[in-house]
């Protein structure tokens, strides 16, 4: 969702330069590499992509107001709903 388009655009590059990826997004080979190289046996690896249809801006806006939190908490308060618009846009 949120992306290094949205972080560091113009708009938003100030507030984001302290940030670090909150999480990690592994490729399926770079996750089975992980688990062997602690100790775990693969057996199957599945990847599917998913898409999600809010229907509505403002269903997005709901779910981004409470899901990135990790992008949010370097906002200003009033910049938090604006930031969840760009990243709709």
């Amino acid at each position: 969702m949120c992306s290094r388009r949205h972080v560091f655009s113009s708009r938003w590059a100030r507030y984001f330069e302290q940030f670090h990826k909150p999480y990690v997004h592994l490729t399926t080979e770079a996750y089975s590499e992980l688990a062997r190289r602690n100790g775990r046996q693969v057996v199957h690896v599945q990847d599917d992509n998913k898409s999600w249809d809010f229907k509505s801006r403002s269903a997005f806006e709901a779910f981004g107001s409470v899901t990135f939190v990790e992008w949010t908490r370097l906002l200003p308060a009033q910049e938090k709903p604006n930031f969840v618009g760009d990243v709709y846009s």
